[in-house]
């Protein structure tokens, strides 16, 4: 099990990686433009995916959190330093997972929710599962995103990124 969110953790620096590599081409309004999305621009669902980020990986690391919101909450409007800082945080997304054992990928994680103070419990594999996936379905958005504005987005599904470890290997 473990393996398989270091693969995740991989997968989501490479995507992210391709990803910012793509919204470079960008010029800042296009950037921070209103596309209709549920956080509005691309920088605006950037900030909103890095907040997350940092809110889960603080409660991975029993750690306090370091907002009380995931709404509106906007750390970077410059490019060039949200892309410093989620290549920072895809870094300690891969250290965190790296350090995880098979008990504690097994074990019942508890953390408190930000918008309703409600204490929840789960396996951790499904809080890492949650955690993956909400990266993934963000990029979808972002994808739209670019792809209205022009751009043909890179192919960052899983799939791609698997058959490039295999080729590095081989």
């Amino acid at each position: 099990m473990k393996d398989h969110f270091r693969m995740l953790a991989a997968y989501n620096t490479w995507a992210n990686k391709l990803m910012f590599d793509c919204i470079a081409q960008l010029g800042e309004a296009d950037y921070h433009k209103p596309m209709g999305a549920y956080f509005s621009s691309i920088n605006r669902t950037l900030n909103h995916v890095l907040v997350a980020d940092q809110v889960w990986l603080a409660r991975f690391n029993g750690e306090v959190e370091p907002y009380d919101t995931l709404d509106d909450l906007v750390l970077y409007e410059d490019f060039a330093d949200m892309r410093g800082a989620r290549a920072k945080c895809d870094g300690h997304i891969e250290a965190m997972v790296s350090l995880l054992t098979a008990e504690d990928i097994a074990a019942v994680f508890r953390f408190r929710t930000l918008r309703k103070p409600l204490v929840e419990a789960m396996p951790m594999s499904h809080a890492l599962a949650h955690f993956f996936n909400h990266q993934t379905h963000h990029r979808g958005q972002v994808s739209v995103m670019l792809t209205q504005l022009g751009l043909k987005t890179p192919a960052m599904d899983m799939l791609y990124f698997q058959r490039e470890l295999q080729a590095k290997a081989a």
